[in-house]
């Protein structure tokens, strides 16, 4: 995933979000894989403060940012979980966890595992991680 200062934009695993743009109404629809249901989900990223409260991205994400990562998902999809997670930039590919949903980038909170709640009518997941940069980038991944 990555933050262009430019854009506003984030992307991660082929779903890009405008970080400057209101997140919330914004509705991603898939094909699931197993029921070939349609599945409604929406993903947001938002900057954590230092009491853990979610603030909107207004601007710069710098290296080492808390950041989480937020999937929302219809709660018709009971069985919904998040698997194979991946970060990628030009020159680079990052596998962040298994097929399983397991993290395999724990160290310096690169990407953690994913803690799944119910609210409402959706089932969450949110994943709180550090911002990172590829080596080889000019702008900061937020991994999560």
């Amino acid at each position: 995933m990555f933050v262009s200062s430019l854009s506003g934009t984030v992307n991660f695993g082929g779903i890009t979000v405008d970080s400057l743009a209101n997140t919330e109404t914004t509705v991603i629809s898939a094909t699931g894989i197993a029921d070939h249901q349609h599945v409604q989900y929406k993903v947001e990223l938002h900057r954590v403060d230092f009491n853990g409260t979610l603030q909107p991205i207004n601007g710069s994400i710098f290296v080492g940012d808390d950041i989480a990562y937020i999937i929302q998902v219809n709660s018709l999809a009971t069985d919904a979980r998040i698997g194979h997670c991946w970060a990628r930039d030009a020159q680079s590919t990052l596998q962040l966890s298994d097929d399983d949903g397991c993290s395999m980038q724990l160290v310096g909170d690169v990407w953690n595992h994913f803690q799944r709640q119910r609210h409402d009518n959706n089932i969450i997941f949110r994943n709180q991680i550090k911002a990172w940069a590829f080596p080889t980038r000019i702008f900061v991944d937020a991994v999560k």
